[in-house]
């Protein structure tokens, strides 16, 4: 992976992350409106102010708009029109990341909060958790106890 002089992230020949003052166009928002099967929400929509926030109130960012993905298929037309346009991508989970990474100026978020599956598999131990999920929601699985850190979880029930 490399950065070169354009502000460009290239993996195996691919942009991957454009890091460039570029802001979504009306028409690249009509596009992903056609692509995508969740919401998109756009500036001068009226649900705008709140979908932007974040859970730190110090950050106060203005993206281009806002997919709410309800599937993968969503997750890829929402990065395929952020890179066709050029423009930052910035990724929301649960939208409690402190730093404000899940937002960004001009950009693209691609809001996973809507993705809430959490799949116990008690004979491997295994917690399959989507990306929306966040930590009261996989606490709550009372099937099992559970032992988690940021990227794995494991069930304890028999252990």
């Amino acid at each position: 992976m490399a950065v070169n002089s354009s502000s460009r992230v290239v993996y195996a020949g691919q942009n991957m992350a454009v890091y460039n003052d570029t802001e979504l166009t009306p028409q690249a928002v009509a596009r992903l409106r056609e692509r995508m099967h969740g919401q998109v929400i756009g500036p001068s929509d009226a649900a705008y102010d709140s979908a932007r926030q974040v859970w730190n109130a110090s950050i106060n960012r203005f993206p281009g708009a806002i997919a709410r993905c309800i599937d993968a298929s969503d997750v890829v037309e929402a990065v395929n029109v952020a890179r066709e346009a050029q423009v930052a991508l910035a990724v929301r989970g649960g939208g409690h990341d402190v730093a404000g990474n899940g937002t960004c100026d001009g950009g693209l978020v691609l809001d996973l909060s809507g993705l809430k599956g959490i799949d116990v598999d008690p004979v491997y131990k295994i917690a399959r958790v989507e990306a929306g999920v966040v930590w009261g929601e996989l606490d709550a699985v009372g099937s099992c106890a559970m032992a988690a850190s940021q990227s794995t979880a494991f069930c304890r029930s028999s252990w």
